[in-house]
């Protein structure tokens, strides 16, 4: 018998589920995956369920829903988790519309990549061809000519075709470009480099002097090495110290030049480009296309600048322009050097605004749109730094008498507050007070309460006398001399 309720009692088993880290950007896919991990382990209680679900849960998504945690709900826990915790983290559509109008490029995804995060973010109430016009203006322009010749296609069809376009494309490369150089012309050209180095050994060594004694030949020593620093620096690719010192040198580290440095000496401007437009000298035919508004230019008032100092902007701005610093563009990246910086182009003073490229060019409804943009507008919060409050002393509202304080510049040993003075009339923010014989209206937070005694304490005329110490007990000598104290209590015996 005992054997058979053995045999019939339920065995519970730990079932272990692996749960994902939380996807606060999709919530709504995590929980999708967490409930395919509780089927395959043939979890369905919903305290299990809740209980996995609070456990995997980092600290800051677990204070979006502390009020649930602290006060569970007696039934349906993990459904009401649920349904508190995508409504919490997730974006609204009204954000999700206006991210998906402003904000969204393709960047480094592919065009399907790109398609399916617009849909995201679209959701189901925005219609398909909608949804195709912002897809196809933000791909590249020959993708958006073949998309264009494809009208009655579905949109997982040209995703798929601009895929194909994409990785056919070739990826921007980068080539070096140099003039030829002719054989002989190199050797001659080394030819003479060795003999200007020749030439620079021999006349150090010349100018070395034989004897080492007195101070004339330690000058003329400084001298020599002074000269031939100088001269070796610009005529040999061996600095000073390795061509004395060798191997020994400290001062300097091999290699003394390199490529990149013969090829900046070579450009100078490159790195030290002239301030005056009239002297820098273009020489290459790259033309810059600069990205301006369109329509009249947006007014600004001007701001006043010193006749020199604007003088120097202009010239600035000029050789900015001519030479295309403002907005150089590069062909391999597709962007200029400000847009990598910045996150978009520069503009100048008198672009103030920039169009959108995804403006709506139906002006119908325009001003149903304006309206709706004016009710969502909201005053920018300000930061109230004076936040200190002026003390008041409470008994200012009984007392009879006050000091004022002295806010002028006072001597040295000059008592800030003055008086007391007699209280005629109050208000909440001022006193009238009798000041040498006139009345004059003061502000309370001058003045502070001043209690009188009514009665005169009398004065005590008594002289203290000093009571006059003990007189001192003369010390014992003893035979050999010593002086002993005994206690006090002793002399009386």
């Amino acid at each position: 018998m005992d054997n058979q309720d053995a045999h019939d009692a339920p065995v519970i088993n730990s079932v272990s589920v692996k749960v994902p880290p939380f996807w606060p950007d999709e919530p709504v896919l995590w929980f999708a995956q967490i409930e395919s991990q509780f089927t395959l382990a043939n979890i369905t209680a919903d305290t299990t369920k809740y209980n996995y679900v609070v456990s995997n849960l980092d600290y800051k998504y677990v204070s979006e829903i502390k009020d649930i945690i602290k006060n569970p709900p007696t039934t349906d826990k993990y459904i009401s988790l649920k349904t508190e915790l995508i409504s919490r983290l997730s974006s609204s559509q009204e954000q999700r519309v206006r991210q998906l109008l402003t904000h969204e490029d393709i960047g480094d995804r592919k065009p399907s990549q790109f398609l399916r995060h617009l849909q995201n973010l679209a959701g189901p109430e925005i219609p398909d061809d909608f949804i195709r016009s912002i897809w196809s203006s933000r791909l590249p322009t020959n993708i958006q000519v073949i998309i264009a010749s494809q009208p009655k296609s579905s949109l997982d069809s040209l995703a798929s075709l601009a895929d194909a376009v994409t990785d056919v494309m070739c990826q921007p490369q980068i080539n070096h470009v140099a003039s030829p150089h002719d054989e002989i012309k190199e050797l001659r050209n080394c030819v003479a480099e060795l003999t200007k180095q020749v030439a620079a050994l021999s006349t150090s060594t010349s100018r070395r002097p034989r004897s080492r004694s007195g101070q004339r030949a330690y000058e003329s020593r400084r001298r020599s090495h002074s000269h031939g620093r100088s001269r070796d620096v610009s005529t040999s690719g061996v600095c000073w110290y390795h061509r004395i010192f060798e191997e020994n040198a400290t001062k300097c580290r091999a290699p003394c030049t390199s490529r990149y440095h013969i090829l900046l000496t070579e450009f100078p401007e490159v790195t030290k480009p002239s301030g005056e437009p009239e002297v820098r000298e273009i020489k290459h035919k790259t033309l810059h296309y600069i990205r301006t508004t369109p329509g009249p230019p947006v007014f600004s008032r001007p701001r006043r600048l010193a006749p020199d100092r604007l003088r120097r902007a202009k010239r600035e701005f000029e050789d900015m322009v001519r030479t295309g610093i403002r907005s150089a563009w590069k062909e391999d990246i597709s962007s200029s050097s400000a847009e990598l910086l910045y996150g978009e182009g520069l503009r100048l003073p008198g672009d103030l605004f920039i169009s959108s490229g995804t403006e709506i060019t139906d002006h119908s409804d325009f001003l149903s749109r304006l309206r709706q943009h004016i009710s969502q507008l909201k005053p920018t919060p300000v930061m109230r730094h004076g936040k200190a409050k002026t003390f008041v002393h409470k008994d200012l509202k009984q007392a009879t008498s006050v000091f004022l304080r002295q806010d002028a510049v006072r001597k040295s040993l000059k008592p800030p507050y003055s008086g007391p003075y007699k209280v005629l009339d109050r208000t909440d923010k001022t006193m009238r007070i009798e000041m040498d014989g006139k009345t004059t209206t003061v502000s309370i937070d001058r003045v502070k309460p001043a209690h009188i005694l009514t009665e005169e304490e009398p004065i005590n005329n008594t002289i203290a006398v000093p009571s006059m110490p003990p007189a001192k007990k003369p010390d014992y000598v003893t035979r050999s001399g010593r002086r002993v104290r005994f206690p006090r209590h002793l002399y009386d015996l």
